[in-house]
Formats: structure tokens, sequence, C-alpha cells
């Protein structure tokens, strides 16, 4: 069984008010007198979720993670369904992003079930324009290219 607390805690208020100060610093401007409404504050020895989860970092992506020639790296999504379609009914648009020059394709598309079909396509187009092969495509494993 899972039970919500509230804690009604001068402290603990004051925390939040000030954009999450430290307590210890909070106690210490009370106890010398440096402000009016700080009364009773206790230092707290409970966690701030949101404190915490400020103070995460992300993992640093490793140097190998970087391109280091052209389509040996493509990063690739499907946006829409676009709240208006385009004059010819098209409503998504497919996006890949070449990772070493940034080089960016777009392609429209009517329906989601054209993605794989339209890769196909980019696929033999770029390797044969530019000469190399496409290494790793790199997609946020949304489904897109995945069929039922």
């Amino acid at each position: 069984m899972s039970v919500n607390t509230y804690e009604n805690n001068e402290s603990v208020l004051w925390h939040k008010r000030l954009g999450h100060f430290n307590h210890a610093t909070l106690k210490r401007m009370a106890d010398l007198q440096m402000t009016h409404d700080l009364l009773d504050i206790q230092e707290q020895k409970s966690i701030c979720e949101a404190c915490q989860l400020g103070k995460q970092t992300r993992v640093v992506f490793p140097d190998n993670a970087r391109a280091l020639s052209k389509l040996q790296l493509v990063h690739t999504d499907v946006c829409g369904p676009m709240h208006d379609e385009s004059l010819n009914g098209l409503k998504y648009f497919l996006l890949f992003i070449d990772d070493y020059s940034r080089y960016c394709w777009v392609y429209f598309l009517k329906s989601k079930s054209d993605v794989f079909a339209e890769f196909v396509k980019f696929k033999a187009a770029v390797e044969l324009e530019i000469g190399n092969k496409l290494k790793i495509l790199r997609f946020d494993n949304r489904g897109e290219y995945t069929s039922r």
C-alpha cells in the first residue's frame, strides 16, 4: 500500500521558496538574524528529490562515438503527424543527419509506413553520391524501422 505524506515544515517551505537553497545556510541565516521571516529553521536530514535530480549529470559520449568520415554514423528520426498536412497530403517527414558533416536530408511522407521504402532510396542515393557505405544508422527505436 502506498501512502502520500505531506511535510508541513518551515525549513522545507523556505528551502523550496528560495530555489532549493542549502538547509545549513538557511539555518545560519536564521541564527544570525539576517532575515525577518526565517524563524524556526531546522537542518534537514531528508533528501530533497528535486535537488538530487538537479545534481545528476549525463554520461559523456566517448571520443569514439563521433564519426570520423562521411556516412560512418547517420542519425535519423520521423516527425509527425503534423497538424496541417501539405498541399500534396504529406503529414510526416523523415530526417537524416550525417554525424561527420552535419549535412541533413529531409524526405516528406504521406504515412509512417513509407519510412523503410524512403530509407532504402536514401541509402542507395547517398552511397552512390558520396562513395562511402553507410555504416551505422542511429534512431530512437520507436518502431519506424520495424513492421508488423
